[in-house]
């Protein structure tokens, strides 16, 4: 990025002088920190806390749907592996990622022939139990609301300290990402530390040992927001604040809610209607004949015309809840989601592509993220026990095999072998030398018999 920005200044034909070197280097402090500010903290947006309680919290639209997409973003496990010996070209971590049928069967195959599972190790421990009182899926899940609430999230390593293993971590937390702040350092340590704070009390944390993984931010001042993310909530602030004041005034209207409506003579000439008398009769016979669950279904006369009015829901009410409605749909867009997941009347098919794209569009994305952010972190910490993280993709119902595809695709083609297609299936591999073996089209004959022009093959019957 430096170079692209040397070369728009112009510099890319001519040796960098004295005089353009100094220009380099504030370009360096624009980018990796502020001018002349080492240690000052830099804060998340003040409106984060604003996004915990009034958001996830508070507001049961913003949880639905934050909670739906922290429960798919931890479904696939994490687990540690290692190239195998006869692997011939390095893993393709992209293509699990497209999230097409063709592309998840494929990573099924490479994940089976070019990587081999790693267990009983230190890493793997880690990642099994991330600390005494978190499982790996509920470690996730904390990830995920972090990310998705304030568009960052810090994980906190506790080193060992002694020994070889000095550099290992024995736990690792999620830190609660609005209570933690970033103390600025120079060009050459853009992140001087972290400070992680809750009432009076306050931890200062090495830069080694926290990962910060982070949405862009647009803003770039001389306080360092650029180190901090912004949220999806804060563009969407307004219609938070707007939802949220829409639902308690209908609660205030519920509170002081009277009567629903009322009944009246529907006659124009005021000497028929009733008198105070007649009123008082006619309130009885209407407790006594339709109000109550005794008279569902009944039919009730009465002698004199009479109308009704509905005083329950005014206009306002109305309005109010349609634009709560939209206020729905905005929030999903926030996110990326699709609101159909949340109809209770949409048709099956609807709602699978909806499912679907939530983990492709939606959780695909952070677990890439949040795969890499953690091999880079993790995998030095543990030389020689695995060479990749992977989350397993596959257990996504919604990415299941698409087995008429995938057989009209490589089901056929030389180039691949039964189990390898078993494989990219979902299925066990098969016993004998059949499974391994490349058939030819042609009656399935082996592909050396077919060359050699043997015919003294017998034929497989599959």
């Amino acid at each position: 990025m430096i170079d692209a920005l040397v070369k728009l200044l112009g510099y890319q034909n001519n040796p960098i002088t004295y005089q353009n070197q100094e220009e380099v280097n504030k370009l360096y402090q624009a980018f990796f920190g502020a001018y002349n500010l080492n240690g000052t903290v830099t804060w998340l947006d003040n409106n984060a806390q604003t996004f915990i309680d009034e958001g996830y919290k508070g507001n049961a639209a913003i949880y639905s749907i934050v909670n739906k997409i922290m429960m798919k973003d931890a479904e696939p496990p994490l687990q540690a592996f290692k190239e195998t010996s006869k692997g011939k070209k390095k893993f393709d971590k992209s293509v699990k990622y497209k999230g097409t049928p063709l592309s998840i069967a494929e990573a099924r195959l490479y994940l089976k022939k070019e990587l081999t599972l790693v267990e009983g190790t230190d890493l793997t421990a880690l990642l099994a139990k991330p600390n005494k009182s978190q499982t790996q899926y509920s470690f996730l899940q904390d990830v995920s609301m972090y990310w998705r609430l304030t568009g960052e999230f810090f994980i906190y390593g506790v080193k060992i300290g002694l020994g070889r293993d000095a550099n290992k971590f024995s736990e690792i937390f999620v830190l609660p990402s609005h209570l933690v702040e970033i103390v600025q350092g120079d060009m050459f340590q853009p992140v001087k530390g972290y400070k992680f704070k809750v009432g009076d009390q306050m931890v200062v944390l090495q830069p080694d040992e926290v990962l910060h993984v982070k949405t862009p931010n647009a803003t770039w001042n001389l306080q360092g927001s650029q180190l901090r993310s912004q949220s999806a909530l804060l563009a969407g602030l307004k219609y938070l604040q707007k939802n949220n004041e829409s639902i308690a005034s209908l609660y205030r209207a519920m509170q002081n809610e009277g009567a629903k409506g009322f009944v009246s003579p529907d006659m124009k000439n005021p000497e028929e209607w009733f008198t105070p008398t007649q009123l008082l009769e006619l309130k009885q016979q209407i407790q006594k004949g339709v109000e109550g669950a005794m008279n569902k279904n009944k039919v009730s006369t009465f002698g004199v015309p009479i109308r009704y009015t509905d005083i329950g829901k005014t206009p306002v009410d109305m309005d109010t809840l349609a634009g709560m409605d939209q206020d729905f749909k905005m929030f999903c867009n926030l996110w990326g989601v699709n609101p159909a997941i949340f109809s209770s009347d949409q048709k099956y098919d609807n709602m699978g592509f909806a499912l679907k794209a939530l983990v492709t569009d939606v959780s695909m994305p952070f677990l890439k993220q949040l795969e890499q952010g953690l091999s880079d972190w993790l995998l030095p910490r543990y030389p020689g026990e695995a060479q990749y993280l992977e989350f397993d993709t596959t257990v996504y119902a919604e990415l299941q095999p698409d087995i008429k595809m995938i057989l009209e695709t490589y089901g056929k083609h030389p180039a691949f072998t039964w189990n390898e297609i078993r494989v990219m299936l979902g299925f066990d591999e098969i016993e004998g030398p059949e499974g391994s073996t490349y058939w030819v089209p042609t009656n399935l004959i082996p592909a050396q018999d077919a060359l050699l022009g043997n015919p003294d093959f017998q034929d497989f019957q599959a």
